[in-house]
């Protein structure tokens, strides 16, 4: 019994937990403006990252910035390493540069992190972006 209980047992990436378990019963009630997406190297290797600019797409008007591939951040080497993020994501900083974004999202905390440390921009989570485009209007 217990194996068979251990057999359903599916993992989920953020991502999938949200599109397949959360985002159905959300109402987004708050338009998020333009979003920079950054797809991480997981995402692309899951073949999900259409997936996050879809979810971060229902928050407002999501674009993955034109350069934006591996960060660089490789877990916590961007702590020790920043010259590693700042080398790989050059054409993707241009590019947050050169047009206007409201928000920026990612996936992962610590590509989160390593963007936000190089890029100056305040990077969260496609499921913070989500939190926030369905949190209740609240009237007294």
């Amino acid at each position: 019994e217990d194996g068979e209980k251990w057999r359903k047992l599916r993992i989920l990436d953020v991502v999938e937990w949200l599109r397949d378990e959360v985002v159905e019963h959300l109402p987004i009630v708050h338009g998020m403006g333009k979003i920079a997406v950054h797809p991480t190297c997981s995402t692309h290797h899951m073949g999900i990252s259409d997936d996050l600019v879809a979810l971060a797409d229902l928050c407002g008007e999501a674009k993955v910035p034109a350069g934006a591939m591996c960060c660089g951040t490789a877990g916590d080497r961007a702590l020790l390493h920043p010259e590693l993020v700042e080398s790989a994501t050059r054409e993707e900083r241009a590019s947050l540069s050169a047009e206007y974004f409201d928000a920026y999202v990612s996936d992962n905390r610590t590509c989160e992190m390593g963007l936000e440390m190089i890029a100056g921009r305040s990077y969260d989570s496609i499921a913070v972006l989500l939190e926030r485009a369905s949190r209740p209007v609240v009237t007294p």
